[in-house]
């Protein structure tokens, strides 16, 4: 699907500290004062010991820069790795989501634990993502046959009303996106997490596109999953192309919502 979210991609910087208190600045300026007779004194000299050896005037300009390394892409810090599950899928974890959740390691693959994307209109994002091809309609790199993470919860609620009310909004609001789409209504169901340890409620709802093309799929499937982690509620949802060349395969989908889990 070529349609990104409306907002969001990475975290938004932290703010900036507070401006220091503002200082009397006459200090600064006779300080300011004394530096400049200071550096014209040692100008003077320098043009007259210069001139005494036939030399010339040297300016800063003429003077040969000094060897500084140009850090390479090897001394960055190296970006931390994800961590295997007992199936070699790749550990994506959320503390503030108190839960994790796996995918294959393939390329196809991109885990991004520091991405958000969001909605306005209804207020909605979705954090910890992982995007399934991305790039898939050429000439927008931005473009997805799935994504997936967890949707940000305001306060903790019943598992199965916010599963069907992720599904439901994130559904209304890429329609809102696309013209003729029209979400189907959430169907519900109940699905083993967490090794089977827990039963957690899956809201599905179809958004029904209307005429495809290269990059848009005649259906987009959004799949939420909720259950409890302590005093949490827990939101993953799926978004995924649905009847269309190179979509996500189901039985994948549905591995790694076996695979969420809380976090110890």
């Amino acid at each position: 699907m070529s349609q990104p979210g409306p907002y969001g991609h990475y975290p938004p910087p932290y703010p900036a500290p507070p401006p220091p208190p503002r200082r009397s600045r006459t200090p600064l300026i006779v300080t300011l004062i004394a530096v400049l007779l200071v550096g014209a004194g040692v100008a003077t000299t320098l043009i007259l010991v210069n001139r005494d050896k036939g030399g010339g005037t040297q300016t800063s300009a003429g003077q040969q820069p000094t060897d500084e390394a140009e850090p390479s892409p090897g001394d960055q810090p190296p970006r931390p790795e994800l961590e295997k599950d007992a199936n070699g899928w790749l550990i994506v974890p959320s503390r503030p989501h108190g839960a994790s959740y796996s995918v294959p390691p393939d390329k196809d693959w991109l885990a991004e634990p520091a991405r958000f994307q969001g909605y306005r209109l209804r207020p909605m994002e979705m954090h910890v993502i992982t995007t399934y091809k991305q790039g898939a309609c050429g000439g927008h790199p931005e473009s997805r046959r799935a994504r997936m993470g967890f949707i940000a919860q305001r306060r903790p609620t019943d598992p199965a009303a916010a599963a069907t009310e992720a599904a439901k909004g994130w559904a209304e609001n890429l329609a809102a996106g696309i013209q003729g789409a029209v979400p189907s209504p959430p169907q519900t169901s109940t699905k083993p997490v967490a090794q089977g340890s827990i039963q957690a409620t899956v809201a599905t709802v179809a958004l029904n596109v209307g005429k495809a093309d290269d990059c848009n799929p005649p259906t987009i499937q959004l799949t939420a999953v909720g259950f409890a982690s302590g005093t949490r509620t827990v939101v993953f949802l799926i978004e995924a192309d649905h009847q269309t060349p190179n979509a996500p395969p189901p039985a994948v989908l549905d591995k790694v919502i076996a695979s969420l889990r809380p976090l110890r």
